[in-house]
C-alpha cells in the first residue's frame, strides 16, 4: 500500500520518519514537558498515523478476503482436476471378472464386519461387490470379540454370501468367551445355522473349543474340507469325538497347538494334508502308526 501523501510504501521507514516524530524516542526520554506548539503538532501527527493505520487495516482485511477467495478457488479446481484426471484412470479399463479377483485379495485380510472399503469408491464397484457372493465367503476375523460388530452386520453378510461355501474363521480371547453376552450366543447361533455351507473353519487360541462343539449336530459340518486348529485349551479326546462324526471329509488339516490327549481323536486316515508347526510336529506324527522308514536316497 502507498502512502496517499508521500507516494512511499507505508511500510518502510522512511514514511514512517515523514508522518511521525522522528526523535520519538529521544523525546520520551527526555525529563522536559512538551511545549505547546509541540504538543498541537504531536497531535496531528498521530491523528495523520492514525488514519494510515485505519486504512493499513482496511487493506489487510480485504487481503484477508481476497486470499480466503483465491483458497476457495484453488480448493475447488484441485478438486475438478482430480475427479476429471479419475476418467483418464487406467482402473475403469479393469474388467469386472478381474477387479472381483482383486477384491478378494482385500477381503481375505478383512478385520471384521464393517463393509470393505472398495464399495466406497463408485457405484460401480459397490454393486459388483454386493452382486458377487464369493467376496463374503471369508469370514472376518474375531466375530466373538466385543466391539463394533453387530448380528445385523453378521445376517448381512450371510445374506450376502447367499448359498456358496464358506471360510470360517472363529477366534477370541479367554476374557470375552467367558464374559460373553447373548449378541455373542445369537452370533454364533447364526453362524452356526449355515454350518451345512463350511467348506474351511479356523479355531484359533484361547477359545474353549469344547463349548463350539456343543452347537454342532452330527452330520452338520458334511461340506467341510479344511480346519485349521490352534488351541492349547481344546477339550479331551472324548469331547473331540462328536465334532470329528460331524465332519467326515475333513482332508486338509492344520495343527498349530492342541493338547496331546486330544490328538488321539483326530482321524488320521481321512487326512491327506498336514501342516503342523515345530511344536506339535513330534506329537502329531506320533499318531501315525502305519508310517515307515523313509526310502535310502
Amino acid at each position: 500500500m502507498v502512502c496517499r501523501d508521500c507516494s512511499q510504501d507505508d511500510a518502510g521507514t522512511t514514511a514512517m520518519s515523514v508522518h511521525f516524530i522522528p526523535d520519538l524516542d529521544k523525546r520520551l526520554r527526555s525529563p522536559k514537558a512538551c511545549s505547546t506548539s509541540d504538543n498541537a503538532q504531536i497531535t496531528e501527527l498521530i491523528d495523520r498515523a492514525g488514519t494510515e493505520l485505519t486504512a493499513c487495516q482496511t487493506e489487510i482485511a480485504s487481503l484477508h478476503s481476497r486470499i480466503a477467495a483465491l483458497t476457495r478457488k484453488y480448493d475447488m479446481m484441485r478438486l475438478r482436476i482430480e475427479k476429471a484426471r479419475s476418467l483418464l484412470a487406467p482402473v475403469r479399463k479393469i474388467p469386472n471378472e478381474i477387479l472381483v479377483e482383486i477384491f478378494m485379495l482385500l477381503v481375505d485380510a478383512r478385520p471384521s464386519f464393517d463393509p470393505p472399503e472398495f464399495v466406497k469408491v463408485c457405484k460401480r464397484w459397490y454393486w459388483l461387490a454386493l452382486s458377487n457372493p464369493r467376496l463374503w465367503s471369508i469370514s472376518p476375523l474375531y466375530i466373538i470379540r466385543r466391539d463394533e460388530q453387530t448380528l445385523n452386520q453378521v445376517k448381512q453378510w450371510l445374506r450376502l454370501s447367499r448359498t456358496i461355501p464358506l471360510h470360517i474363521t472363529i477366534q477370541s480371547d479367554t476374557t470375552a468367551w467367558m464374559s460373553r453376552t447373548s449378541d455373542h450366543e445369537q452370533i454364533l447361533q447364526e453362524l452356526f445355522a449355515h454350518s451345512t455351507r463350511w467348506k474351511s473353519l479356523c479355531i484359533n487360541e484361547t477359545i474353549p473349543t469344547g463349548s463350539l462343539v456343543s452347537y454342532l449336530d452330527a452330520n452338520q459340518l458334511s461340506t467341510l474340507e479344511y480346519l485349521h486348529i490352534d488351541d492349547p485349551y481344546a477339550p479331551p479326546a472324548g469331547a473331540f469325538s462328536s465334532l470329528w462324526s460331524s465332519c467326515p471329509n475333513v482332508h486338509d488339516l492344520t495343527v498349530v497347538r492342541v493338547p496331546s490327549e486330544a490328538l488321539n481323536a483326530f482321524p488320521w486316515n481321512q487326512i491327506k494334508r498336514l501342516a503342523v508347526n515345530q511344536e506339535s510336529l513330534t506329537r502329531t506324527f506320533r499318531e501315525f502308526s502305519n508310517l515307515g522308514a523313509p526310502d535310502p536316497g
